[in-house]
């Protein structure tokens, strides 16, 4: 955790000098330091073992509720599994979050990235006990954020924007990655999917629209945003601190 805020303050400081070094990069390399913290704890090289995982923070449901370890909802956003799951994901991130950050600044996609993050693994905890990690809670985010734009901007773009076709291409690309998932036992897709409706709510409430002032269509998208996004954190966390169950012998 000392070498994580190390590089994490110092690539701030760096940032202040050199416009040219992104927030998406930095976010980028603090994943890849906290990969790397993996290493020597008993597990291959960028393969931590569970115990590691579970050490560093991995999102478990049973210790969130039983032991009330909220940061676990915060730190399955920079660890990973292997090498491949965090090559891509950190490609992932580059493509997605340099252009979104280039177009909204940097203080806006960090909130989005952080809220779709704990969104996505507060979603996961409710529907599966199981262990998981892995940025692509926040990626799909991203994803969500472009989609609570273009909500926020529908009237203002017009028919002959195309429109129409972006919303088609986000759709495709969310479409593909959710059967990727389906395919494979070891994704968690529930994760995604919450991190998916934390990043469309929060686009449609934080995120500017393109005429600069509201007009009543973009005040009751951002409205629904700003209740949709607090009522889904709200009624997550008393669904999971109550009623819902969880394994703790799903490890």
């Amino acid at each position: 955790y000392i070498v994580f805020f190390f590089f994490f303050f110092s690539s701030r400081r760096r940032h202040t000098r050199c416009s040219g070094v992104s927030w998406a990069r930095r976010c980028v390399q603090e994943t890849v330091v906290l990969a790397f913290g993996g290493i020597n704890y008993g597990g291959e090289f960028l393969s931590p073992t569970t115990k590691a995982l579970m050490d560093f923070g991995a999102k478990f449901p049973c210790f969130i509720k039983r032991d009330f370890q909220i940061w676990r909802l915060v730190m399955p956003c920079v660890l990973h599994a292997n090498f491949g799951h965090i090559l891509f994901n950190c490609i992932s991130q580059l493509v997605f979050g340099t252009s979104i950050e280039t177009v909204h600044g940097v203080k806006k996609i960090a909130i989005l990235y952080l809220l779709s993050g704990i969104g996505g693994n507060l979603f996961s905890s409710l529907i599966s006990s199981d262990l998981s990690v892995g940025a692509s809670t926040c990626i799909f985010g991203l994803l969500g954020t472009q989609l609570g734009y273009l909500i926020l901007n529908w009237n203002a773009l017009g028919p002959n924007s195309g429109r129409e076709k972006f919303l088609c291409v986000i759709i495709v690309i969310l479409m593909l990655n959710l059967l990727a998932g389906l395919r494979n036992k070891l994704i968690d897709n529930w994760g995604h999917l919450g991190g998916l409706i934390s990043g469309i709510l929060g686009g449609m409430c934080i995120l500017i629209p393109m005429a600069g002032e509201l007009d009543p269509y973009s005040r009751r998208v951002k409205n629904i945003g700003m209740y949709g996004l607090i009522s889904f954190y709200v009624f997550g966390l008393l669904a999971l601190f109550t009623f819902i169950k969880v394994n703790c012998m799903s490890l």
